[in-house]
């Protein structure tokens, strides 16, 4: 694909080829992959640990503060920026391949920092969780530097990059202002101003990085995987510009007012009519498929996309009765839907397509036939992956219809357990394939 090309606004899916030069390499995207299916098969543990916290309602217990950062960082930071690392150079089009030491430095700086957050958290001792934040956040930054690095060479226009530069600027944001949060609990250096950089964090963290970053990513994938067709069809696609304009009103109004203490759940709204219209743009994913295009890919996205309808009642029903974010169970329930159901559930669709795809061809990738042990359609069971999907979210409503009880909870995570851990034995065996 020339320059000139390159310059003009690319048809979502369309004009991606990969090749040999832009596959990154197993072992560096394997160890971000690796980190997050381990987070994701220990949370239903840790819920279960967490679960009379959580029945009552305590929030800001570091037991539940843990358990929301198992799902944005162990789980989908990982993976997010694991998965961007071979994205990049593909929907770019760009012949770029990272230094090995750069990559092996934003991994080490992003799973050093975690394991110091996590146990600073878990120990209350939130100067080693402020050193582990800022660990992170600098590791943010250099992964994002290599991710940059593709764009600057890219040969093609992609969709993800409007979503993508303003998600990025949100999780380094984000890393720095929950750094400073976590150093106020010992230092004090936020001067009272504890619940503003809490609130900043949680509007720059899920709606910032992940709002942003997922949904420009389904409109790139959808169509390359099949999900949908590429997007000139009335309804398959055609308005990425206006849902990222919506998103970014969403978070400018909501956390531009909060910061001037002038918000209200009515300024969100914006939010809630992008993901509305991000499911109806998309909505031939929830078209007819004959049997062979069932994968578990389309359960996981599809579950992804049914619970971001349910979000958005959420935050209209918000801006009609305020009131309702007063409410611990009414915060708790829509983080969970968030995290468990919509997060986990695009992560774990596309991770099965993107994981056997990088494993295959970095393992097989001009071998001849006699060589091949695994065919690619074979590194993933569709049939194991779909009932993964099916089971884990029976467990997400089990979960979500038991907080109020510590006992039924702990039961209701182990219906949870068994989807998550079909899902990662499904997903890890390719590694040893």
């Amino acid at each position: 694909m020339g320059t000139g090309e390159g310059r003009r606004r690319a048809r979502p899916g369309a004009g991606i080829r990969v090749s040999r030069e832009r596959l990154q390499p197993l072992g560096a995207m394997g160890a971000f992959f690796g980190v997050g299916l381990l987070a994701f098969a220990v949370i239903p543990l840790w819920i279960m640990y967490s679960a009379r916290e959580l029945a009552s309602g305590i929030l800001v217990h570091p037991k539940v503060v843990l358990l929301a950062h198992l799902y944005a960082l162990g789980w989908g930071g990982f993976v997010a920026l694991g998965a961007l690392r071979q994205l990049a150079p593909v929907v770019f089009q760009a012949e770029v391949r990272p230094p090995s030491g750069s990559q092996r430095a934003g991994f080490a700086g992003l799973a050093g920092g975690f394991v110091l957050f996590a146990a600073g958290i878990a120990s209350r001792r939130y100067a080693i969780a402020a050193l582990g934040g800022a660990l992170m956040t600098a590791a943010f930054v250099l992964n994002f530097a290599l991710v940059a690095a593709s764009a600057r060479a890219k040969q093609r226009r992609s969709v993800i990059e409007w979503f993508a530069a303003p998600a990025a600027l949100s999780l380094v944001l984000t890393g720095a202002v929950g750094t400073l949060a976590a150093l106020d609990r010992t230092a004090g250096v936020l001067r009272g101003a504890w619940s503003m950089a809490l609130a900043s964090h949680l509007y720059l963290g899920p709606l910032g990085f992940y709002g942003l970053l997922v949904l420009g990513v389904t409109y790139e994938l959808a169509p390359f995987f099949g999900l949908t067709r590429s997007g000139d069809d009335k309804g398959l696609g055609r308005y990425d510009r206006t849902v990222l304009l919506l998103l970014l009103a969403g978070l400018a109004a909501g956390w531009g007012t909060f910061l001037v203490g002038a918000s209200r759940p009515a300024f969100l709204l914006p939010v809630a009519a992008a993901l509305v219209l991000f499911v109806v743009d998309l909505r031939g994913i929830f078209g007819r498929r004959d049997p062979m295009r069932r994968t578990a890919t389309l359960a996981g996205v599809r579950a992804s996309h049914s619970y971001l309808l349910v979000v958005a009642a959420m935050i209209a029903a918000g801006a009609i009765a305020p009131g309702l974010w007063s409410r611990a169970a009414w915060i708790r329930a829509f983080a969970w839907l968030i995290t468990a159901g919509w997060l986990s559930n695009a992560i774990t669709g596309y991770l099965h397509r993107i994981l056997p795809f990088v494993a295959w061809h970095n393992r097989y990738w001009g071998k001849p036939k006699e060589e091949i042990r695994t065919r690619f359609q074979d590194m993933v069971s569709q049939r194991l992956g779909k009932w993964g999907v099916y089971i884990y979210n029976a467990g997400v409503i089990a979960v979500l219809a038991s907080f109020e009880s510590a006992a039924t909870l702990a039961f209701a995570s182990g219906l949870l357990a068994a989807g998550s851990w079909i899902l990662v034995y499904n997903l890890a065996r390719v590694f040893f394939r």
